[in-house]
């Protein structure tokens, strides 16, 4: 009996290990990339934008070079994120919003999400694995 009893409870200590790595399983690892060019509005805003991700654990960092005019403007977001079912929540530490009662609110993105080996999808944009 006491033989069973052990046996019982090493299987349940497995089962629950594996549930809890498994819910760990869903992030993201590396530095994505995507270059796009735009025609702008009316000629304004006509350039080259490269929009970079690096995923490390649940952090993110966000880099978005945009060269307009010969001019080359970079800027970098910090945030967090997480994945869910098919789509990735992004939750920005800077890009801080106000609401209608003058209350700060952070700035949370949500898109859809999907992955392979060496590239990933938010929205339809394809970023590609440096």
């Amino acid at each position: 009996m006491k033989t069973m009893t052990r046996v019982v409870a090493v299987a349940i200590v497995a089962v629950i290990m594996c549930m809890m790595l498994a819910s760990c399983g869903n992030t993201i690892s590396g530095t994505y990339s995507a270059t796009y060019e735009s025609d702008g509005f009316l000629g304004f805003g006509k350039g080259s934008y490269t929009t970079t991700y690096e995923f490390k654990g649940k952090n993110v960092t966000m880099t978005v070079d945009a060269t307009v005019g010969g001019k080359t403007t970079t800027t970098t977001t910090n945030g967090t994120y997480t994945i869910e079912d098919d789509q990735i929540i992004f939750t920005w530490d800077k890009n801080v919003e106000t609401n209608e009662n003058g209350d700060s609110v952070v700035s949370t993105n949500k898109y859809e999400f999907s992955k392979g080996d060496d590239f990933i999808y938010i929205g339809d944009q394809k970023y590609d694995k440096k």
